[in-house]
C-alpha cells in the first residue's frame, strides 16, 4: 500500500485534528454539565468566567488552525477561515444548548468571548505556525 492509509489526507486530519476533539470534547462536557459544583462560586478576578471562555476558545482555535495546517494541503486562507467558521459555530451551539440544561443558561457575552477566543486564536495560530509550514516546505 505504500503511503497508504498514513499518507491520507483523512488520517493526518483525524491523527493532528486529536488534540482539538479531545479539547473541545471537554469544553461540550463542562458547557453541557448541569453543575461544577464549589468551583461555580470561586471568584478570583471579576469577569473571570469571560477569561475562562476566551482562553478556552482560543485553545480550541490554535489546535484546530494546527490540525488544518498539518492534515490538509489546502491553503492558508481556507484553512484560517474554516478554523474561525468552525470553532465559533462551535460555541455558538453550545452556548445555546446550555437553554436545554437545568442549572445552566445561554450568554451573550459568553459567546462573544467565545468568538473573541477563537478569532485571535487563529490569528496567533497562523502566525506561530506559518514560519514552521514554509520551513517544512
Amino acid at each position: 500500500m505504500g503511503s497508504g492509509l498514513q499518507g491520507s489526507v483523512r488520517w493526518r486530519v483525524y491523527m493532528y485534528g486529536l488534540p482539538a476533539m479531545a479539547w473541545g470534547a471537554l469544553l461540550m462536557v463542562t458547557a453541557l454539565s448541569r453543575s461544577l459544583g464549589p468551583i461555580d462560586d470561586i471568584d478570583i478576578v471579576s469577569h473571570q468566567d469571560k477569561i475562562v471562555h476566551f482562553v478556552e476558545y482560543f485553545i480550541l482555535a490554535f489546535l484546530t488552525f494546527f490540525a488544518l495546517v498539518r492534515g490538509t494541503k489546502r491553503d492558508r486562507r481556507w484553512q484560517f477561515q474554516m478554523t474561525i467558521g468552525a470553532v465559533i459555530a462551535y460555541g455558538i451551539a453550545l452556548e445555546l444548548l446550555q437553554m436545554l440544561v437545568p442549572e445552566r443558561e445561554m450568554s451573550m457575552l459568553d459567546i462573544m468571548a467565545n468568538i473573541t477566543g477563537a478569532i485571535l486564536g487563529a490569528y496567533v495560530a497562523q502566525a506561530v505556525l506559518e514560519p514552521v509550514a514554509l520551513r517544512k516546505g
